[in-house]
């Protein structure tokens, strides 16, 4: 509820943002056992892509973290580049001037982009 007693709503994602929560929940209903991206954030025109691992190792720092694989950024309307997180926490940019349909399929389907 907000300070005035009325209820908060939450904004509606925008339609790039809706863009993206749909191919991912095509792709957790066609892939075996739901497998899904995980998470993304979007950060200014950037948007990144996560999956989340969990270690029961007792000398772990923290029992769930999440690493990044995927970044498209925004270059244009309907215009992404397409970039791939390394080991090493450098990006490199795979495919250039992608439309989001086809960002969003070569993250799906290139060995790349498959979290571990």
């Amino acid at each position: 509820m907000s300070a005035s007693g009325g209820v908060t709503r939450r904004a509606k994602p925008d339609p790039l943002t809706q863009s993206i929560l749909s191919a991912q929940s095509k792709r957790c209903a066609q892939t075996p056992g739901g497998q899904c991206w995980g998470r993304f954030h979007r950060h200014g025109n950037k948007y990144r892509f996560f999956t989340r691992y969990r270690s029961d190792d007792p000398s772990s720092l923290a029992v769930e973290f999440d690493a990044p694989f995927a970044r498209l950024d925004y270059v244009s309307r309907d215009c992404f580049d397409l970039l791939w997180h390394r080991h090493t926490g450098e990006w490199l940019r795979l495919f250039e001037r992608q439309s989001l349909a086809d960002a969003l399929h070569q993250i799906a389907s290139e060995p790349y982009f498959q979290p571990c």
